[in-house]
């Protein structure tokens, strides 16, 4: 596997490559541990500042009272093999580290701004023309993420 360089992701990061690029390195962000440990090491107090302003208060408490409330993965609680257990938990850290990577990319294309405007209406908001409107790259990104977290979490891997 082909590792990216430290400038292209700092490039990737600041939104300065081409789309075409851009899909490539997301890909590969979600394919390699590696990478993805660099990218998220990236992260810098302006990045959570920016972040903050978009996130209500009380998100995390009702996210973890959503985790805990939720079954266990099926399949993890009866697996006999200690192998197969680590292999899906680092599934599972990989997931979170790409939650990240999905909440500071559709922040970082003011999605949480958009959601919290619609917010006041009792219909879900329609996304598609602001995001078929958007063409820099961080909108790209951010698109592009949006879709293939919302392809897996509704089983179109």
């Amino acid at each position: 596997m082909t590792h990216y360089t430290s400038e292209q992701w700092i490039n990737f990061k600041s939104g300065q490559i081409n789309p075409q690029s851009c899909l490539s390195m997301e890909n590969h962000l979600l394919e390699c541990d590696q990478c993805m440990k660099f990218y998220l090491e990236l992260i810098d107090g302006n990045d959570l500042e920016q972040a903050e302003k978009h996130i209500p208060s009380g998100f995390a408490t009702a996210m973890m009272q959503h985790i805990k409330s939720t079954r266990p993965i099926i399949g993890l609680e009866k697996s006999k093999s200690l192998a197969h257990i680590k292999k899906i938990r680092r599934k599972i850290i990989s997931f979170y580290a790409a939650a990240a990577v999905i909440t500071i990319a559709l922040t970082g294309a003011g999605f949480f701004d958009l959601l919290l405007e619609k917010s006041s209406t009792l219909k879900p908001p329609d996304l598609s023309p602001y995001l078929e409107e958007t063409q820099s790259a961080n909108h790209s990104q951010g698109r592009s993420i949006f879709s293939q977290y919302f392809n897996f979490t509704n089983g179109k891997e």
